[in-house]
C-alpha cells in the first residue's frame, strides 16, 4: 500500500494514519481545527520563553487547551453541542486576545509575535461566525420531501 494512500481508516502518511482525515467532508470542522491546532503549539513555543513563575504562561496554555477541548463540539454537526462549541471558543478566543495583548503592553511577547497571533485568533473567529450566519442557508434535509408522500399502489410511506 502507498504511505500516503487513503485508505477505510483515514488517510496515512508517512507518520500513521491522521485522524482529521475521518472528518474530511466537514471542511470547516477541519480547517478551524487544524488553525487550533497550530496555534497552540504557538502558544506553547512563546510561553516556553515566559518564567514558570510567570501566571500568564500558565494560563495562556489552560486556555490554549480548552479552546481545542471546545473544538471537539464542532465536530457534532447536527446538535445543540456544535453551536455551544462555537460560542465557547469564540469566548474562549476574546480571552486568550486579552491576554495576549497583556502580554505584549508587558514586554513578555513582541510586536511580531502578538500581531501574528491575534490575526490568526481573529481569522479562526471569523470563521465561526461566518459558519453561524450561515447556518440553515442551503442545508439539505435529512429526510426528502418524499418521504411524508404515500404511494398510491401500495399505500406504503415511500422513502
Amino acid at each position: 500500500m502507498n504511505p500516503n494512500q487513503n485508505n477505510s481508516l483515514g488517510v496515512r502518511n508517512a507518520n500513521g494514519i491522521e485522524p482529521i482525515s475521518f472528518f474530511s467532508t466537514d471542511t470547516n470542522f477541519v480547517f478551524v481545527h487544524k488553525k487550533t491546532e497550530k496555534l497552540l503549539t504557538a502558544l506553547y513555543m512563546l510561553t516556553n520563553f515566559f518564567d514558570d513563575t510567570e501566571p500568564l504562561k500558565w494560563k495562556l496554555r489552560d486556555l490554549g487547551m480548552k479552546l481545542l477541548s471546545a473544538n471537539m463540539l464542532l465536530k457534532d454537526s447536527f446538535s445543540s453541542k456544535k453551536t455551544a462549541g462555537e460560542n465557547e471558543m469564540k469566548g474562549l478566543i476574546l480571552e486568550v486576545s486579552s491576554l495576549l495583548e497583556v502580554a505584549y503592553f508587558s514586554g513578555l511577547i513582541s510586536e511580531m509575535n502578538h500581531s501574528i497571533l491575534k490575526k490568526e485568533f481573529g481569522l479562526i473567529s471569523l470563521n465561526l461566525d461566518s459558519d453561524l450566519r450561515n447556518k440553515g442557508r442551503g442545508n439539505q434535509s435529512l429526510v426528502s420531501s418524499a418521504f411524508f408522500d404515500n404511494d398510491k399502489n401500495t399505500n406504503q410511506i415511500s422513502l
